[in-house]
């Protein structure tokens, strides 16, 4: 009788354990080992193919705006191969008409509603944009909104069309529900045609976010909007994404401020309600990102400080971080300053190093137009371009 007695007991825990949902597998939680080609996450170091996986990256920001021939897309993935580029940033919006009328459409806006553009001048451009990186054995990040202007994918515009005119707050884009609805249906379009591909390195949620900031219309946070509650939206959007694709990685694209109490000091002082510590710990944010720009405080000394807070938080922390954007206007100061930026990130092992821009071949206002402006960068800038291409040698080599 005891043995039977003892038997039932454990019959009954056994199936109180099988029924219990703290004893089932979490069917949102990422699979361990997603599909062959795809970048992973395992603690700070990325992996593909079970290969750790550092990279060199690279982006151009008119390209899937402007570009018109497959010329113009060739050289420009030409120059990225010459630079020993291996991940792309790739804007997946429409760009504002500063170097001229925009050939691409991503976006059709009918009032509040948004319908999204398949055609060859709409996710047709991303298509391309893929394809090329299979033939060149690269990877794309994808960008699904902006911060700044009054593009087609900005925040300011979607909380204008959506709102209208009660939307004069910047910041309503990261808190009204009618506003992330919407720009959910725009994520749940590009992530569905995409994600089954390898050659999509990461989801990026949007390109520098930051609740306060003087656009070109205007518009500011709203009275009472925090760092935290740009944080639980940073954690709300990521989650949804999880949701639609386990597999890929994805990453915040912010420029990396900190909210340090006390601290008085441009990208520290938390005056954009941004928190890059309490960010980067989101269970579904892989990767952590900071940009990187020389007029932010004194220069050179400024840079070397801020890499290395964030070099910090990617060990304390135990996730991957990279500098997604760096730049220093005017070929001297790159030429002082991106010898000694770079070596120190490669020195505190950062996950990719990303310089802001190669320069567009064909893309700009005019065909001889070798340049944007004066952070673009090209061959001619021989101690820049030589620099680079010496990182690109040295982390691609990484094990």
């Amino acid at each position: 009788m005891l043995a039977a007695y003892l038997l039932s007991v454990l019959y009954l825990a056994l199936t109180s354990a099988l029924a219990s949902p703290a004893a089932l597998p979490d069917s949102r939680s990422t699979p361990a080992i997603p599909p062959a080609g795809f970048a992973r996450r395992n603690g700070a170091t990325i992996y593909v193919d079970n290969t750790p996986y550092y990279f060199a990256g690279a982006q151009q920001y008119w390209l899937t705006s402007r570009a018109t021939t497959d010329d113009v897309w060739r050289k420009t993935f030409d120059r990225y191969k010459e630079l020993g580029v291996r991940v792309a940033r790739v804007f997946v919006y429409g760009i504002d008409a500063t170097a001229g009328p925009s050939p691409a459409v991503y976006h059709n806006w009918n009032g509040a509603k948004l319908s999204v553009n398949y055609g060859e001048n709409g996710l047709g451009r991303i298509d391309k944009m893929l394809a090329m990186a299979k033939q060149y054995n690269m990877k794309l990040i994808l960008v699904l909104a902006d911060n700044w202007g009054a593009q087609s994918g900005s925040a300011n515009t979607y909380v204008r069309n959506v709102i209208g005119a009660a939307g004069n707050y910047h910041s309503d884009f990261f808190t009204n529900a009618a506003v992330i609805k919407v720009y959910e249906q725009y994520i749940a379009a590009v992530v569905a045609r995409y994600k089954a591909s390898p050659e999509v390195f990461a989801w990026e949620l949007m390109n520098e976010q930051q609740g306060d900031i003087t656009s070109i219309d205007g518009r500011r946070a709203r009275p009472g909007f925090t760092a935290a509650m740009m944080t639980k939206w940073i954690a709300d959007r990521s989650k949804y994404i999880k949701s639609l694709d386990p597999w890929h990685l994805v990453s915040i694209g912010d420029s990396g401020y900190y909210n340090w109490p006390g601290n008085t000091r441009h990208t520290y002082d938390g005056k954009v309600q941004m928190d890059f510590d309490a960010n980067l710990r989101i269970p579904t944010v892989d990767i952590g990102t900071f940009h990187l720009y020389e007029w932010f405080q004194p220069t050179k000394e400024w840079g070397l400080e801020c890499i290395k807070a964030h070099v910090d938080n990617m060990k304390k922390i135990g996730k991957p971080v990279f500098c997604e954007e760096f730049g220093a206007a005017g070929g001297n100061n790159q030429t002082a300053i991106y010898p000694t930026w770079v070596k120190t990130m490669l020195d505190g092992g950062l996950a990719g190093i990303m310089p802001w821009q190669v320069s567009g071949v064909g893309i700009y206002k005019s065909a001889s137009q070798k340049t944007f402006d004066d952070l673009d960068i090209y061959p001619e800038k021989t101690v820049v371009w030589s620099t680079l291409k010496n990182m690109a040698a040295v982390l691609n080599a990484r094990k």
